[in-house]
C-alpha cells in the first residue's frame, strides 16, 4: 500500500463508449484531490479499463503529487 492507504478500484464493461471518459477523468481528479486516494487499481480487459488507466496516468493531480 502507498501513502494514506486509500485505494480506488476500477472495473467496467469491455464495450464502454468513449463518451464516458470525461466523467471518468473528472472522477479520478476528485478522488485524488478531494478524497486523498493515492493508489488506483485498474483491470486489464476492455474499453472501460483502458480509459480508466489513461485517466489515472494523465491526471494533472497525479502528476502534481509525483513531483
Amino acid at each position: 500500500m502507498m501513502g494514506n492507504g486509500k485505494i480506488c478500484f476500477f472495473a467496467g464493461h469491455s464495450d464502454a463508449p468513449e463518451s464516458v471518459y470525461p466523467a471518468l477523468a473528472e472522477a479520478v481528479e476528485r478522488h485524488i484531490t478531494g478524497y486523498g486516494v493515492a493508489e488506483f487499481r485498474v483491470g486489464n480487459y476492455g474499453g472501460f479499463d483502458r480509459m480508466a488507466a489513461r485517466a489515472v496516468l494523465i491526471s494533472p493531480a497525479r502528476r502534481k503529487e509525483n513531483r
